[in-house]
């Protein structure tokens, strides 16, 4: 099968994004989401990654038909997602700050209005974006990493659709911690992902009661930076906002500045783990990984 160009790779997701903007919002997001659910019969792979991974969500008591509905509903999840993140850019602004209800938004207001930075722990749950957005209508922008994609042209556009949400995106540079160390020192918000040991060498954690590697970044950073330590999910339909997000921040978590660095960034990465699990099975369909991330999902 021939190579599809890059060109090509970005100019469909560009004007794909242009035309969603000019449909009816609920419509397409309606549409895609039950378009969305036939997706695990074609994705095969994607389809028994994504199985093993509700499993350990939902727990060994689940049955094969509550693993499948919430595989399809994942699919049709993250499809809506794809959806709402072209969306949202044609939103007025005073619909964005009402489309979203935030509990615990003092546990980051709190701690930037005194001049301490924060840094929010993200799993890939639900539309965080649109909570990047809100943030930033409320006066507090979240700056976040991105890996640089090999299609040419493609990463800039996403960087480009996010920055106009209010979100500061950086590549995954040598360097990149650095500016966010300074950025949290100056008493601003970074927002990291991290239920997925993208690079490797990440520490070792229970997740879902079994063992596998999670980023050391966001407990590395918060340590270093005294910066305060929170995570956080956001979901769809579960509020009483115009669209009905929901975003959920936990209260802060307890940060040892005396410990050792390695030892206290390894039971910080721990404890965000336990605090992820628990944001992820309170809406398992809205958990958007669709790769290995478990010893045993290369394995099996």
């Amino acid at each position: 099968m021939a190579k599809v160009p890059p060109s090509m790779v970005r100019n469909g997701y560009v004007y794909g994004a242009k035309l969603i903007r000019k449909l009816p919002n609920n419509i397409v997001s309606k549409g895609v989401f039950h378009l969305g659910k036939l997706a695990p019969d074609f994705l095969t792979s994607k389809h028994d990654i994504v199985a093993k991974h509700m499993r350990r969500v939902l727990g060994n008591d689940a049955d094969e038909k509550e693993v499948e509905k919430y595989v399809k509903e994942a699919f049709a999840s993250y499809a809506k997602y794809w959806i709402e993140g072209a969306q949202v850019l044609t939103w007025p602004q005073d619909k964005l700050e009402r489309a979203l209800v935030c509990e615990g938004f003092s546990n980051i207001t709190e701690a930037v209005d005194k001049g301490q930075g924060v840094v929010v722990a993200l799993a890939h749950l639900g539309n965080w974006e649109v909570g990047g957005a809100w943030l930033a209508r409320k006066g507090y922008p979240m700056w976040t990493v991105a890996e640089v994609l090999e299609t040419e042209g493609l990463f800039e556009f996403f960087v480009e659709q996010r920055e106009l949400l209010g979100l500061k995106i950086l590549p995954l540079a040598k360097d990149t911690g650095t500016i966010l160390a300074k950025h949290l020192k100056e008493g601003g918000v970074v927002g990291l992902l991290c239920d997925r040991d993208i690079q490797g060498g990440g520490v070792e954690v229970e997740f879902f009661g079994e063992k596998t590697t999670l980023p050391p970044g966001p407990a590395m950073l918060a340590y270093r930076c005294k910066a305060r330590l929170v995570t956080a999910g956001i979901y769809t339909g579960q509020a009483g906002g115009e669209t009905g997000y929901l975003a959920v921040v936990n209260n802060p978590i307890e940060i040892n500045f005396g410990a050792k660095l390695r030892e206290e960034v390894n039971r910080l990465t721990q404890v965000i783990a336990k605090e992820l699990e628990g944001l992820i099975r309170r809406a398992p369909s809205e958990w958007h990984l669709f790769q290995p991330n478990w010893p045993s999902d290369s394995n099996s």
